[in-house]
């Protein structure tokens, strides 16, 4: 049997360092928070193989650059909280063909 991991959840927990790309081998994820931890660096989870995605909570993580262009293949995305993180350039455009997103939060 096979365990299909559906939320991941690893805020608060004191981690340090940069995200595993691997999280992208996640494909049944349906909610993800990172938020609140000593994150740092680039996001370079390739949300496109994250198709069921549902939540993403990317909170106070110092995440550098900007979102992901691939975000935008998370066709099902309800909610996006990505506030306080140090991101720059341009808002990827591709975000606006997220139709299912109800709640965005990048301040």
């Amino acid at each position: 049997t096979y365990l299909l991991l559906r939320k991941g959840t690893i805020s608060r927990k004191e981690l340090e360092g940069t995200i595993s790309p691997y999280i992208s081998n996640l494909s049944f994820l349906h909610d993800l928070d990172l938020s609140n931890d000593s994150f740092h660096g680039h996001l370079l989870v390739d949300f496109s193989c994250l198709p069921l995605l549902k939540k993403l909570s990317i909170r106070k993580i110092h995440f550098e650059r900007s979102i992901p262009q691939t975000l935008s293949h998370c066709r099902g995305l309800q909610i996006l909280l990505a506030p306080d993180n140090q991101f720059y350039g341009s808002f990827p455009k591709s975000l606006g063909s997220l139709s299912e997103l109800k709640y965005l939060n990048i301040s």
